[in-house]
């Protein structure tokens, strides 16, 4: 929490959706993630476009009774979201710059 009150940050929320409402053709999915569940349906009356919205903390509640009731969700939900096993390494490679991200990828067998 930055200080920011719900209302306030759902109102800057609303004043974007507004915002991309006004293109008239938008290439995607819009996802806003809102803090007060009752701006949900205000935010999809006003957006043109398909709009997926998010409530963190109601979201996070659910799945926190789903994993109390259904042991092997918690494990599930580990393997899938966890960073075990995971790595990244970050190094510059001069021969690569100029490349597009498609040749670059062509390049490493291996990495995904």
């Amino acid at each position: 929490d930055n200080g920011v009150s719900a209302a306030e940050s759902d109102a800057v929320v609303m004043r974007t959706v507004l915002a991309l409402s006004a293109l008239e053709t938008l290439d995607g999915h819009i996802v806003a993630e809102l803090r007060d569940l009752d701006d949900v349906d205000h935010i999809q009356l006003i957006s043109r476009h398909p709009i997926e919205c998010v409530v963190a903390h109601d979201f996070i509640g659910r799945l926190m009774i789903q994993c109390a009731r259904q042991r092997d969700l918690a494990s599930v939900l580990d393997t899938l979201l966890g960073f075990d096993d995971d790595e990244i390494y970050i190094e510059q490679w001069e021969q690569l710059e100029g490349l597009t991200f498609a040749q670059v990828t062509r390049i490493f067998d291996f990495a995904i």
